[in-house]
């Protein structure tokens, strides 16, 4: 209970830091934009990367909170909304950015941050599309009563009965779409009709446990990052990490014949090819 109520008490911080600033930026004060944005996959890492800037870097103005998801379920809001979520009248040595890995997946998002800041930086961080799919079904368990639960089959064979919705507050969306949101290229290829690909950094989520130095090296350089002279990318804290018993072989293998292709366009299309099943 203590617990809950501290996270209400959070919470509640929050919406009043945002709605100070929000008065401040439409009275007095420029409020910042953000210099980049992780854009997901869900379930992929972007937590842990997230953390990782705004713990190792030294020029990093974090925003009020790491998912803003303005462009999806927010997108009623104002832009002054938006920009209040990050600091005030920061200076251009610094940087600043958010992390909301449902932008990814839905297509008009990328038409949306287009027209607001044309020029930013996106990170996509993609995960084996299998081991995401079932990582997504076990989160999305979590929050379901235990007389309402369902195994992993029976998910996979309602999303193809459930018609997915645009619309990202709808739960056949937020919920059923584990194979969906492993198409990696079909949505990468609507990115990249609203942003060159140079405005993109990829990243495929083991890479960040093999070889972190090497890739967060790059990932600061790309993004204006600084890093704090005493850190060792060697050793990270991987952050939201679930344990739960592997999924049936034969859900696997039928998984894995699924994205097969997939995989093979995603792959034509970076330029590169991942180590997946």
């Amino acid at each position: 209970m203590l617990k809950i109520a501290n996270i209400k008490l959070q919470r509640l911080i929050q919406k009043l830091i945002i709605r100070i600033k929000y008065v401040l930026i439409k009275t007095t004060l420029f409020g910042s934009t953000p210099d980049f944005i992780i854009i997901g996959a869900q379930k992929s890492g972007t937590t842990s990367l997230f953390n990782y800037i705004n713990l190792y870097s030294t020029n990093f103005k974090k925003p009020i909170k790491k998912e803003i998801e303005f462009f999806t379920q927010n997108q009623h809001y104002s832009t002054d909304f938006y920009r209040a979520h990050f600091p005030l009248n920061k200076s251009a040595r610094y940087k600043t950015g958010e992390a909301s890995p449902s932008y990814l997946f839905f297509p008009n998002t990328a038409q949306r941050i287009k027209k607001f800041s044309p020029n930013i930086k996106l990170v996509v961080i993609l995960r084996d599309p299998v081991e995401r799919a079932y990582s997504h079904f076990k989160f999305s368990m979590r929050k379901v009563p235990e007389k309402e639960r369902i195994n992993f089959d029976r998910a996979l064979k309602l999303e193809d009965e459930i018609k997915l919705d645009a619309d990202p507050l709808a739960t056949p969306s937020k919920r059923f779409s584990y194979k969906a949101r492993g198409l990696y290229a079909e949505q990468l290829q609507n990115w990249l009709e609203h942003f060159p690909k140079e405005n993109f950094f990829f990243i495929e989520t083991k890479e960040l446990e093999y070889e972190p130095d090497i890739l967060l090296t790059k990932l600061f350089n790309f993004l204006g990052l600084v890093k704090k002279e005493d850190i060792n990318f060697e050793h990270l804290t991987k952050y939201n990490k679930n344990l739960y018993k592997p999924m049936a072989t034969e859900t696997e293998n039928y998984l894995s014949n699924y994205f097969k292709k997939p995989n093979e366009k995603l792959f034509k299309l970076l330029g590169k090819n991942f180590p997946w099943k």
